[in-house]
């Protein structure tokens, strides 16, 4: 059952970023921002989420993780939560 908790989660959570990302138009053309969503189980069976972008050169950065990131065991099931905001440079 928290499996299917932590799948839901992170699907959850990948569709609301891709969903977030914006094209940004650099003369006159369409660059498409990619981002993937990383989902960490820890021993408390919380668990935590972060967020990277893809650079230009093709290269995953650094993983950013909000400062509300953590799943609690506790938590209600079917309860939407959501993260505090992430910023890229």
């Amino acid at each position: 059952m928290r499996t299917l908790i932590v799948l839901l989660l992170g699907t959850l959570i990948g569709a609301a970023a891709l969903g977030g990302v914006w094209a940004v138009d650099r003369n006159g053309e369409d660059e498409q921002l990619e981002v993937r969503v990383s989902v960490e189980r820890l021993q408390d069976g919380s668990v935590e989420i972060g967020l990277q972008q893809r650079g230009e050169d093709g290269e995953w950065g650094e993983t950013k993780k909000p400062e509300r990131r953590f799943l609690l065991p506790e938590t209600e099931v079917g309860k939407l939560k959501y993260s505090s905001p992430v910023v890229f440079d």
